[in-house]
């Protein structure tokens, strides 16, 4: 699969091409992964990415991972939520894009967050974090860090950068399946 099937048969049929926001933790409790992000427990209903609403996470296993999949928020962005989901020996990873194709990725790990940068303009000698370096051992091949791809190949290469991570390429049988899915406790433009 190249990027543009990737799009045309994953991202776009569930409406994730304007924006997008996924965490992965390699944290097996669903609820501890779900509590850190913000969410109100107690609201747990299971749901496919395409019932969800604004507001909505669905949180569920992704092979030894766990997938945190937001509606229109960016939690799992937030350098403090991320360290917090990468504590204790733990990896979370982020990616990011909204409508105006600002786009990122970061990476953290024992709560500190070693990489982060700009999908397609992230230049490798303007990556930063406390080892911008973390993330070379999955970048055979990738065209990250050279701010030379268009979007559609970087957001491709960092689903292959997950898949790298994780063993599991983000694909439609996981959005189309149910997971727990949760409300945020308090609203974006709350916090």
């Amino acid at each position: 699969m190249d990027a543009i099937q990737f799009e045309e048969n994953v991202l776009e049929p569930h409406g994730l091409l304007p924006r997008f926001c996924g965490t992965w933790v390699n944290d097996p409790d669903i609820e501890e992964v779900a509590c850190k992000l913000g969410a109100d427990l107690p609201s747990q209903l299971d749901a496919s990415w395409q019932e969800t609403e604004e507001g909505q996470l669905l949180v569920d296993r992704f092979g030894d991972w766990t997938l945190a999949l937001e509606r229109d928020t960016r939690r799992g962005a937030d350098r403090h939520i991320l360290r917090s989901l990468s504590s204790t020996s733990l990896s979370a990873v982020n990616i990011w894009w909204d409508v105006n194709g600002v786009s990122s990725l970061t990476y953290g790990a024992n709560g500190r967050i070693l990489a982060k940068f700009e999908l397609a303009l992230g230049a490798r000698e303007h990556w930063t974090g406390e080892d911008p370096r973390a993330l070379d051992r999955y970048l055979d091949d990738l065209p990250l860090g050279m701010a030379t791809a268009n979007d559609s190949d970087c957001r491709f290469a960092a689903f292959v950068l997950i898949k790298k991570m994780t063993g599991i390429m983000l694909n439609s049988e996981w959005l189309g399946d149910e997971h727990p899915c949760y409300t945020f406790q308090y609203r974006r433009d709350q916090l």
